[in-house]
């Protein structure tokens, strides 16, 4: 599932571009729902479109703000840093990544100690 606070065109171009179409079940755009990112209800009406909570679901993206959002919502997270550190004390992801494939291999991971429910990649602009 994918959620956006942008325009859902641009990010089934991003998930084509980056071969996650397959993967995808699904785009809230947050627009359409009044509500946007990083409010946690953004993340619960999400999950519960995937049948599912946010409790003990995972989260990746690169802002900050986002997986602060997705903590309030029980979600685990992983963020994709892009060489950054972090800025924001409140907030502290289970996974950091440099780039975003390291963070979808270790949500995927088996031996990871929470296991992934449903899946929201919030994109950034191509």
């Amino acid at each position: 599932m994918v959620i956006t606070n942008s325009h859902s065109g641009i990010q089934q171009a991003t998930a084509e571009r980056v071969d996650l179409s397959p993967l995808i079940d699904g785009c809230v755009v947050t627009a359409t729902i009044g509500i946007r990112k990083p409010n946690p209800r953004t993340f619960g009406l999400a999950a519960k479109r995937c049948g599912q909570t946010t409790s003990g679901a995972w989260m990746t993206g690169d802002a900050e703000t986002n997986m602060l959002g997705a903590t309030r919502a029980e979600m685990h997270s992983a963020w994709f840093a892009r060489e950054r550190t972090r800025t924001r004390e409140n907030f502290l992801p289970d996974v950091i990544a440099t780039r975003p494939t390291e963070a979808l291999h270790a949500v995927n991971d088996p031996n990871a100690q929470a296991k992934p429910r449903p899946f929201f990649l919030p994109f950034t602009k191509p």
